[in-house]
């Protein structure tokens, strides 16, 4: 139906448009608001159902797109507690499985919970660092998986069995493999100032003042008058104060990732080019 293919394509380029707002809100700040979660959602969710009309019928895609609802009750908003929208969410999913009875078409509707899910187990795992990752990548299961827009993508389609692979994931793979460029160029810094070790790829050191100013996590803390290792993400000021009370003026330091701009990057690759590991997969 060709206005299926319109409601998709627009569908997918307000997700791009939501995704590119939110990848320059993370350059220059650090932080994302989450009205582009909700905005990818609500867009999402609805074409999602619609768009996989074409392949299934309607229970299934009503019950799979209640199933996207409740999960994104979980993640952006605090009103239902987490236990119960899980749960439904789960149930709705386990449900449209089975009345597309399986195969591809039961996969592709289970995609959104499962890979939310997934999602969430990285995020609590500290697999995925910050929340807004984990949002993203969340709000992107729901949109339309692998829409059938004509020409694209040029080079690896994900046909059954790959499809079972939800597009977050492709996006997740892609955006993991585009993050490495700068830990390469990282790496090229410290051997060139003659820093080596098996940390030269993810760490370097900085003046702490500096580092206060700037968007780094310190990796190092002090305990007991030694300098430590320390988890990221947490108590930052606190460690600091300790730091300088310390004496300590240089501190190693890793970068604070703008992990959004990679995964809507990732997004873009993979609805235009398609994902490389079905190349791999695929051999």
């Amino acid at each position: 139906m060709a206005w299926v293919l319109v409601l998709t394509a627009a569908c997918m380029c307000i997700v791009a448009a939501a995704m590119a707002s939110a990848a320059a809100s993370d350059v220059i700040c650090r932080q994302v608001g989450d009205a582009h979660w909700k905005l990818v959602a609500a867009v999402g969710i609805p074409c999602s159902a619609v768009a996989s009309l074409e392949w299934s019928s309607a229970a299934p895609a009503v019950l799979m797109a209640a199933s996207s609802a409740f999960m994104a009750m979980h993640v952006l908003s605090e009103r239902v507690p987490s236990h119960v929208s899980l749960t439904i969410s789960g149930a709705l999913a386990a449900a449209s499985f089975l009345a597309a009875q399986g195969g591809p078409d039961g996969w592709r509707l289970l995609a959104p919970f499962a890979s939310s899910l997934l999602f969430l187990a990285m995020y609590h795992m500290r697999v995925l660092a910050g929340g807004a990752d984990a949002k993203a990548l969340i709000a992107l299961a729901m949109v339309p998986q692998y829409p059938s827009l004509p020409g694209v993508p040029l080079l690896w389609q994900a046909g059954w069995p790959l499809s079972a692979i939800p597009l977050s994931v492709s996006v997740l793979v892609i955006a993991v493999i585009l993050s490495l460029a700068p830990m390469i160029c990282l790496g090229i810094r410290n051997a060139a100032s003659g820093s080596w070790g098996p940390r030269m790829f993810t760490e370097y050191r900085m003046p702490l003042d500096e580092a206060e100013r700037s968007y780094v996590w310190l990796v190092e803390d002090v305990q007991d008058g030694q300098v430590v290792r320390r988890r990221v993400t947490e108590g930052e000021r606190e460690a600091a104060s300790r730091l300088r009370d310390a004496g300590i003026e240089e501190v190693a330091v890793t970068p604070m990732v703008p992990f959004v701009a990679f995964i809507a990057a990732g997004l873009v690759v993979a609805l235009l080019i398609g994902n490389p590991l079905f190349a791999v997969m695929r051999s």
